[in-house]
Formats: C-alpha cells, sequence, structure tokens
C-alpha cells in the first residue's frame, strides 16, 4: 500500500484518525473522523465541521480551504479540497453555496 501523502497525514493527525485499529479498503477509508459541509442556510453559506465541532460558515470553496488551513491543514488548495474523499458535501457540492 502506498504512503499516505503529507496532506492526508496531516488531516489522520488532525482528527485522531492515525489511531484507527481497523483495517480499511483505502487509506482515505481509515479518516474515521469526518469533515462534513453541510446543507447551505437561508442567507447562503454552509456550516463546516469536523464532527460534531463547527468551524465555521463558508461561503465558497477558498473559504473552506481556509477554514481547514486555520486548524492545521496546510498545503491543501481549492481543487484539493474539491475532490478529496475525506470531505463530505451534505445536500451538494463545491459550487453549491444557496438553497
Amino acid at each position: 500500500m502506498a504512503a499516505p501523502t503529507p496532506q492526508l497525514q496531516r488531516l489522520l493527525g488532525l482528527t485522531g484518525a492515525d489511531a484507527v485499529l481497523d483495517v480499511r479498503a483505502t487509506v482515505e477509508d481509515a479518516a474515521w473522523r469526518r469533515v462534513i459541509v453541510y446543507p447551505p442556510l437561508e442567507p447562503g453559506g454552509c456550516q463546516v465541521g469536523i464532527d460534531d465541532r463547527i468551524l465555521g460558515t463558508a461561503y465558497s470553496l477558498h473559504d473552506v480551504t481556509v477554514l481547514l488551513q486555520n486548524v492545521g491543514l496546510t498545503g491543501w488548495d481549492e481543487p484539493d479540497v474539491a475532490d478529496s474523499a475525506l470531505i463530505e458535501w451534505h445536500e451538494g457540492g463545491p459550487e453549491v453555496w444557496k438553497l
């Protein structure tokens, strides 16, 4: 199995997923704590969280990237965030910011 990328290693360290003892199908599946972009809010924007901890409200993909960088996920840019299997987009995706 290939070693995880530096960005994935950082996310696993931030979320505590490096302590998971389960064998998973892929390295990305091992991230048992989730980065979630919640459904758009009435006034616009989406809350972003790690598990049950809300990091803030994002109004664009750039905002999600900044929120994750603020908690230590440095080195990720907008395409990394948009394409990552570690980020759950609830009721939308990287382009959906309004109801």
